[in-house]
């Protein structure tokens, strides 16, 4: 069948998964990003799982997205505002993100009466920080760009690290322990455009370990052996004492950390999705 760029009307003879579960919900849609501005309603958004799917129609044709069908694939491919490209299946359960199973879903899309529902998060996430509102009447959803909003999701088994949609292999090995992954942390923090130092010795009787952020004036110190954690916001001067959950690990001269702790530390969101068993999704500044 000839590849050909159609309306997403004409992909709906397709179905995909059950809508049993799907409960219907009024959604408040705000999305701001350089080159649009757009706000809309819609009665029909559906809760599943407690994940938002949304017209897909409604989201592309709002955002001016490109969308495009591969009949001989059955492959639905769209093109986000930063270049990006979204793909998907009909008989799969994974969105693509530039060529990488990133969203690991029960469902990639969900047809009722002749429509397409896809997963919000994922056509926003890639352009936008996603905030979720919840009320008695209408929830309501935030997307805007947020150039210092990292995206990261960690392949534990590869030892590899997704970082805003491109793949990274890391020379040190990730560690699996007792159901955590640990993430070599000089590599991970570099990796995100931040630095990192190290003293011998400090106030608290241990030694002392400096994440500074790349867009954010603030610093987060480490002291390994007392298990604590200072957050030091250098515009008010603030400071947030925290412990860590677990110790962290050494291994040929590297400092490693359990991500669960790595969430803390970096107040990052974490998501869940069906192949993230540990904590392997998570969204922060830096």
């Amino acid at each position: 069948m000839k590849k050909r760029i159609i309306v997403i009307a004409l992909v709906l003879m397709v179905i995909v998964g059950s809508p049993a579960m799907a409960k219907e919900r009024n959604l408040d849609v705000k999305i701001a990003t350089d080159k649009r501005n757009v706000h809309f309603s819609t009665t029909q958004a559906l809760l599943i799982s407690d994940r938002y799917y949304i017209s897909l129609r409604e989201v592309t044709e709002r955002l001016g997205l490109s969308v495009g069908w591969d009949g001989d694939e059955r492959k639905l491919t769209i093109q986000q505002l930063n270049g990006m490209k979204l793909m998907a299946r009909f008989d799969d359960s994974v969105w693509y993100i530039n060529d990488l199973p990133y969203y690991c879903l029960d469902k990639s899309f969900i047809i009722i009466e002749n429509r397409t529902y896809a997963p919000i998060r994922v056509l926003l996430e890639p352009i936008c920080q996603v905030q979720f509102i919840r009320a008695e009447q209408t929830d309501t959803i935030h997307a805007k760009e947020n150039e210092i909003y990292n995206r990261v999701k960690i392949l534990a088994a590869d030892s590899e690290i997704i970082i805003n949609y491109k793949l990274h292999s890391l020379t040190t090995k990730l560690i699996q322990q007792n159901e955590e992954v640990f993430v070599p942390l000089r590599d991970f923090i570099e990796l995100i455009d931040g630095r990192l130092e190290y003293h011998e010795t400090s106030e608290y009787g241990s030694p002392e370990i400096k994440i500074l952020p790349a867009n954010m004036n603030r610093v987060i110190a480490l002291y390994p052996e007392k298990n604590q954690v200072i957050l030091l916001n250098n515009d008010t001067k603030e400071e947030e004492f925290m412990k860590l959950t677990q110790q962290l690990l050494q291994k040929n001269g590297s400092y490693f950390m359990g991500v669960t702790d790595l969430i803390l530390i970096l107040q990052a969101e974490k998501d869940s999705y069906l192949d993230s068993d540990v904590n392997t999704y998570f969204n922060f500044e830096f």
